[in-house]
């Protein structure tokens, strides 16, 4: 408590000089709290609690507010997917009287923490997360479904228990992807994965890689790279992979933001698509039709995860005292065609014919 201040007597301006901020700032934290950023709420609650300002009347406002506020811890903002994503979770979450606080994590699981225990002090009613690389808060998210708070993974899965989650499918993505360059005849085949610790990487890469093991194709995972989901990450990835002899003649790449490095690697090598190397993209951005040429790519539904997401924790939380039920939704993914590939041609290298018959798409 402040010194020489009795209890009681603490105002809202004590407050805001101990945070930093104005009192009319303090009122909006504790009355509409979708109106001030999450590090600025943190920082009021903070001051209230170290000065003893009216615990009773806090709590009040934190059970009345939190009821009808969501938590959306977002990877990415500045990626076009994950701004979709967030979008379809405030659309959703407006037309039923919620209030959304969005959090960026910045793929730091340092910061997915923080925002976790930030969103927990806010005491919302549920909780929609892009959860970072590995695992690093299952424990964390298993004790916010256990405290009573919703919890819906998008995008990725953190293996936490009692979550629903909400993906791509991107298993069958991946598959379509390899499908349809086996269909024009390639045998050879390099993949730009990324990080493969997040789970959508994992399951892109073992779609593909498993889509061509059945029609008896081997990837070799020489010409399997990681590197991070970005357009620089995408760039040092390809210029590694257009230095080696002996270049696969088609290429797999995991993103759109590695697909903006890998053109600029492709640029700089002078190599020509599809004339020399057939490329496919896991997932549709707006520039994929305007660039040359087109990009054939794999196409999510990036605003329906964020869209269904939010209806789940919604409907969730609109049924007061019923448990949580765990389930895993996935949407469905479509390939579109466009001119970035081409039939294999004889001279490049190849390996054993596909056994069975190949099915076209």
């Amino acid at each position: 408590m402040k010194r020489g201040t009795q209890p009681g007597m603490v105002r809202q301006e004590d407050v805001a000089a101990r945070a930093g901020v104005s009192a009319s700032t303090v009122s909006r934290a504790l009355t509409r709290p979708e109106m001030v950023t999450p590090e600025t709420r943190r920082r009021i609650l903070e001051a209230a609690e170290a000065l003893g300002y009216a615990p009773n009347q806090l709590a009040r406002s934190l059970r009345k507010q939190g009821s009808r506020t969501i938590g959306l811890i977002i990877s990415d903002i500045l990626v076009p997917f994950h701004a979709e994503v967030a979008k379809g979770v405030e659309d959703l979450a407006s037309e039923h009287g919620f209030a959304t606080i969005l959090c960026n994590s910045g793929e730091d699981p340092r910061e997915e923490m923080r925002y976790l225990e930030v969103l927990r002090g806010f005491q919302v009613g549920g909780i929609i997360i892009e959860p970072t690389r590995g695992t690093a808060q299952r424990q964390r998210i298993e004790a916010l479904v256990r405290s009573g708070t919703r919890v819906v993974e998008v995008d990725r899965i953190s293996g936490a228990r009692g979550v629903t989650s909400v993906l791509s499918d991107n298993l069958g993505g991946a598959a379509s992807a390899a499908e349809y360059l086996l269909s024009l005849g390639h045998r050879s085949f390099a993949v730009i994965a990324g990080d493969t610790s997040i789970t959508s990487g994992k399951e892109r890469l073992a779609g593909f890689q498993g889509s061509l093991e059945r029609q008896g194709v081997s990837l070799d995972p020489r010409w399997v790279l990681s590197c991070p989901n970005t357009p620089e990450g995408g760039y040092r990835a390809a210029r590694e992979l257009f230095a080696r002899p002996g270049l696969p003649s088609a290429l797999f790449v995991q993103n759109a933001q590695m697909m903006s490095g890998v053109l600029r690697a492709v640029r700089e090598a002078g190599l020509e698509i599809p004339l020399e190397l057939s490329v496919v993209c896991f997932d549709e951005t707006q520039w994929a039709a305007l660039v040359n040429p087109p990009l054939t790519v794999v196409a999510q539904q990036a605003y329906e995860l964020g869209h269904t997401a939010a209806k789940i924790i919604v409907e969730s939380m609109e049924r007061r005292g019923a448990r949580q039920k765990s389930r895993v939704v996935r949407l469905p993914t479509r390939l579109i065609v466009r001119e970035s590939c081409r039939e294999a041609q004889p001279s490049r290298p190849d390996a054993p014919a596909i056994s069975g018959h190949s099915r076209a798409r």
